[in-house]
């Protein structure tokens, strides 16, 4: 799957480049970030040239294959969740042979510890926040059950989920049901 760049130059690029070979690969047109990191953490193997992927696809354990000479991170190549393939089509064709025919390696990269965190940041911000009101509530005799604070807890964690699930509705139906 290759998402097209809006850029008319590089869309041009592109339809060029995999024509006669549609059938192996689809051209989509430039996704939303959840649906793009979606796709991501449903496909087997990223190839890309952006830096922001080279750091959000190893936090969905996905081997990232840079189709450039060289990187600005670095320490992605040395913690070994991406590959610098370079530019040449023999090189990325002999690296994607391997990650995909390769299962050690492709384990080893996959499972690699993420220079950028272990992506339960978002996580432990809310469980802090939650402790931290919680606390003052306590030590303060604040009425928990005033509605404003209930609300703003509520609301912290509406976002939590809506961040981790990517659903701005399921929180709301698991309290729906109870």
């Amino acid at each position: 799957i290759f998402p097209m760049h809006k850029n008319p130059l590089i869309r041009e690029l592109a339809t060029e480049g995999f024509r006669g070979i549609e059938d192996k690969v689809h051209l989509i047109e430039p996704l939303e970030y959840v649906d793009f990191a979606n796709l991501m953490a449903k496909c087997y193997l990223i190839m890309t040239d952006s830096g922001g992927i080279q750091e959000e696809a190893p936090a969905l354990g996905k081997p990232v294959m840079v189709l450039r000479t060289e990187t600005e991170r670095p320490e992605a190549i040395e913690a070994g969740t991406v590959k610098l393939a370079g530019i040449n089509k023999d090189d990325i064709f002999n690296i994607a042979n391997e990650l995909i025919n390769d299962k050690e390696a492709y384990e080893k990269m996959a499972h690699a510890a993420n220079p950028y965190g272990d992506g339960k940041a978002c996580e432990r911000i809310v469980n802090n926040i939650i402790e931290y009101f919680f606390f003052i509530a306590f030590f303060y005799r604040i009425n928990i059950c005033n509605t404003t604070y209930y609300f703003f807890i509520f609301r912290i964690i509406f976002v939590y989920y809506r961040i981790k699930y990517h659903c701005p509705y399921l929180f709301l139906k698991v309290l729906i049901y109870m």
